[in-house]
């Protein structure tokens, strides 16, 4: 284009032709015409150095070299595309029509002062190999070390912009990998250099991009459509991971892909170069449920639509819209479509569909890549889902197609029926139709314009809110990850201090806008309350609770989700009385809301089963979850992140019933390998792996339940956001030492736990309540009397006054108190305690243990013969010894029963 149509190619490869355009493969140099190849300068082509090709023009050519050259491009092009090619007297040849440039196989020249075999500069043992790369005015390089010849990519920038994008791709990788863990489908920065020029990003190696790989020994032409989809799914589960915590890439293309053999002997595919990438707009993250998670799920959004691949890039984004989850599935569905027509290099134009066989297929892929955003799919885990479920919608079509048929048959029975009597049957449809348009129109007349009037009202509002939204978590979440934001001193700074920067900057992004920010107030406390930073989550949650009230009223659903929320967390704390009021009121705001099968009902639902779940209060737990199931199913059937942790709960209630055979098949559905610490995240996958080695230890399987509980202690020390699940690993470990008879290993795995909930500074009162409790008991059970007395007495004296005496936990912690006292001979302390005990809340604090009723009674019996009351003794122990033998009551449980039932016998 620069040198107008005076064109001659020295070529070395033919080329591909379609209608419309030519693109000449492995052009080696370009020439403005003939009369320059004999002697004139060239201008730079930037394919070679200018001394080379200078040497190579100024050569003498032989006219019949250049014609037998045009003679055989002519022939390559064919009868209707040669004609293309004109002969100009006295100048050379010229190309007529468009033309497009692909240089394939073209070496890159570097414009840093860095040169092949030289040292990476600050990593000394690798060597640099070759430029494999450019992307935005960066240079990437491929380096090996020099002893291990581990390969290593570095991205190289200069400086501005360029730069930039190196810093916003380590922030926005940085953040992916903290919310979602570390992920084979995902480009691993394993460091970075923005202190001294050249910049730049170290990252581990994937492979080759996509386009290499197919193209290599026609990796892609090989592989059966299945397999082709197989790797588009890995492409789609990793960006929709990345939606998920509100990253959108922006950039996606094969060559953004990169391809290498897996540890399984499949292809592994990764994502990389969120060079580009920004955060989802405001709009979008109520529609992706981010507000019911951990704020550690959510980033920013950026609105800037001009970074991209021309032929990938979203039709909107061109006219300067904002990015959205939409362009990203737009790249995606154009991604599909090539994949699935096994050519990465063909767009979609006109007749794509002849390409593809697949009826169904052709749907997803016009929706992905609809013109309209607005038409595309609302994300991309629905694509994803309707992709895994090509099978089922193709027996489903096939079914909807039979009864269409079975439909259209009687249709025409019945109207050779309607024959008999034509003239009543007109007269009554007439009248059926006639009223049914009448009120339709009427009504439809009357929502239009009160729609219309709505959305005039709201559109200014809605803008202003989504902009104030879009800074607030551009510059104050993802600004506090970013060392290049201005005043950010920050160094390596944890999502806490992400979270605590953007607090203290709440109050003047939202003025004048109240409901929005007590919106998200409530979202920094559901953050922190996932984060175990329970002072500042109750904090939030009641400011929340308290804004919302005063802005939406106390029947809005958004008041309401707050107080559910609230009303969860202060039952995790022990603030029984007050979350219980807090749940009635908003059971008797929500009223009919409840039964319904909404979203609000389904969240409503779900946070009632958490709350009941604190209060030990099972059943009612179990229900609310079970409901909660039920909504999912009808409103979200696909959502299996959802069904998973709703799953996990029901489990978790089935064991407070000692249903461990229940349990354990709901668990054991979800260890499914699918279900990956990188696609449910870190912490849910350790929760599943406690509940299931409990499941396992109630069933008496503990080799299995010991294999389980310590990978969930081994994943707990190596993530910083699990760590708080280390004392609950080590407690579940005591307890499968403990009913496995291994008394010793059980108190020292629970002082263990004891310890690590002591110094975290985030650890609740219950917690610690739990695991001083379990110390005591298990000391008790290792003939620690003086100890296991000391250890109880202080932990009713701390926690008794918060839990009350009701409560589970402090009853099995009040019952075993007792039965030390008893064994130490101070029988009369042991009856006060033991005297208002409850069999079936004993039984619930351990979590669905057996015999607690009779070993209740027994206790009773023995402190009734310590007291000499030997007839009463026997009246209470003599029921109890058959069916503790027939529950399986270990020996040390079972003997001091026997011996006091023998002693309380004698005359």
């Amino acid at each position: 284009a620069a040198l107008g149509d005076k064109l001659c190619f020295e070529f070395g490869t033919v080329l591909t032709t379609s209608p419309a355009t030519i693109t000449i493969l492995s052009v080696h140099s370009v020439y403005v015409s003939t009369k320059e190849i004999s002697g004139h300068d060239p201008p730079s082509t930037g394919g070679d150095s200018q001394d080379g090709i200078t040497r190579r023009l100024r050569r003498i050519t032989v006219e019949h070299v250049l014609n037998n050259a045009i003679a055989k491009l002519r022939k390559g092009l064919g009868d209707d595309q040669g004609e293309r090619i004109v002969t100009v007297p006295r100048v050379g040849y010229k190309l007529v029509g468009p033309v497009e440039r692909s240089a394939v196989g073209h070496r890159l020249l570097s414009r840093l002062d860095i040169k092949a075999g030289e040292k990476v500069p600050g990593r000394e043992h690798y060597l640099l190999e070759s430029q494999i790369g450019a992307s935005r005015g960066s240079e990437v390089w491929l380096a090996r070390h020099f002893k291990t010849q581990e390969r290593r990519v570095y991205k190289f920038s200069p400086d501005g912009e360029r730069l930039a994008s190196l810093k916003r791709e380590a922030t926005l990788c940085r953040l992916l990998r903290e919310s979602l863990g570390e992920r084979e489908d995902f480009e691993r920065v394993l460091d970075w250099n923005f202190e001294t020029p050249p910049f730049y990003l170290e990252c581990e190696y994937g492979g080759d991009n996509l386009s290499i790989w197919a193209s290599t020994d026609n990796h892609l032409g090989h592989l059966p459509l299945q397999e082709r989809l197989a790797l588009f799914l890995q492409i789609a589960d990793a960006v929709a991971a990345a939606h998920s915590i509100g990253v959108l890439h922006k950039d996606l293309k094969p060559t953004n892909i990169l391809v290498a053999p897996g540890k399984d002997g499949r292809w592994q595919l990764r994502v990389i170069d969120f060079g580009s990438g920004r955060l989802l707009d405001p709009g979008l993250l109520e529609e992706l449920g981010i507000t019911q998670l951990d704020l550690t799920l959510t980033q920013s959004v950026f609105t800037d639509s001009t970074t991209g691949t021309p032929l990938y890039i979203a039709p909107e984004l061109v006219t300067g819209q904002a990015p959205t989850v939409q362009s990203d599935v737009y790249a995606l569905g154009l991604m599909l479509y090539q994949l699935a027509a096994d050519d990465l290099r063909k767009p979609m134009t006109a007749g794509w569909e002849r390409n593809i066989e697949n009826a169904l297929l052709r749907e997803d892929i016009a929706k992905a890549t609809d013109g309209d955003p607005a038409h595309r799919f609302a994300s991309v885990t629905e694509l994803v889902q309707r992709l895994n479920r090509l099978e089922s919608r193709a027996a489903e079509r096939a079914r909807q197609e039979d009864a269409q048929k079975r439909a259209a048959i009687a249709e025409r029975v019945l109207e050779r029926s309607r024959a008999v009597r034509p003239w009543l049957v007109s007269t009554i449809i007439v009248l059926i139709l006639g009223l049914a348009a009448g009120s339709v129109l009427f009504l439809r007349s009357e929502r239009a314009r009160a729609a219309a009037l709505k959305s005039a009202l709201e559109a200014q509002q809605q803008q202003a809110r989504a902009e104030a939204i879009n800074r607030f978590l551009n510059e104050d979440i993802l600004g506090t990850a970013d060392t290049a934001t201005p005043g950010n001193t920050l160094i390596n700074p944890t999502m806490r201090e992400a979270l605590e920067r953007a607090a203290n900057r709440l109050e003047s992004r939202f003025p004048n806008d109240p409901k929005t920010k007590a919106s998200i107030v409530l979202t920094l406390g559901q953050a922190y309350y996932g984060l175990g930073d329970y002072t500042n989550a109750e904090s939030f949650l009641r400011s929340a609770v308290k804004q919302l009230n005063d802005t939406a009223g106390p029947k809005d659903e958004s008041t309401l989700e707050a107080k559910y929320t609230l009303a969860a967390f202060l039952a995790r704390v022990g603030n029984d009385r007050e979350a219980e009021a807090i749940l009635h009121q908003a059971d008797q705001d929500v009223g009919p809301r409840l039964g319904e099968n909404s979203q609000f009902a389904l969240l409503a639902q779900y946070y009632r089963g958490i709350y009941f779940s604190h209060r030990h209060l099972s059943q009612d737990a179990l229900a609310s979850y079970q409901r909660a199931e039920e909504v999912r199913k009808a409103i979200a059937p696909d959502d299996d992140s959802l069904m998973i942790q709703i799953h996990e709960y029901i489990a978790g209630c089935d064991l407070t019933f000692g249903h461990a055979v229940e349990a354990e098949k709901i668990l054991g559905e979800l260890i499914d390998p699918k279900y990956s610490k990188e696609h449910i995240g870190t912490q849910l996958w350790i929760s599943i792996r406690l509940k299931y080695a409990r499941a396992l230890r109630l069933s008496r399987k503990f080799d299995q339940a010991e294999t389980m509980a310590q990978a969930a202690l081994n994943e707990s020390r190596r993530s910083t956001l699990a760590n708080r699940y280390v004392s609950s690993a080590l407690g579940e470990l005591s307890s499968i030492y403990e009913d496995s008879g291994r008394l010793e290993l059980a108190l020292a795995s629970n002082r263990a736990a004891y310890e690590a909930v002591r110094k975290r500074n985030d650890a609740d009162n219950y917690s610690k309540f739990i695991t001083l409790v379990n110390v005591g008991i298990l000391e008790y059970e290792t003939g620690r009397l003086a100890e296991s007395v000391a250890d109880m007495t202080n932990a009713r004296k701390q926690f008794a006054p918060l839990f009350g005496e009701r409560h589970a936990q402090m009853q099995n912690l009040t019952f075993t108190l007792a039965s030390a006292l008893c064994d130490s001979g101070r029988y009369a302390e042991a009856q006060a305690l033991a005297a208002p005990l409850d069999g079936d809340a004993i039984t619930e604090g351990t979590g669905g243990a057996k015999n607690r009723p009779e070993m209740l009674q027994a206790l009773k019996g023995r402190i009734a013969l310590g007291l000499g009351r030997k007839a009463e003794a026997v009246r209470l122990l003599e029921p109890v010894v058959e069916p503790m033998k027939r529950n399986g009551a270990q020996d040390w449980e079972l003997q001091p029963v026997v011996k006091a039932l023998a002693q309380a016998r004698q005359r």
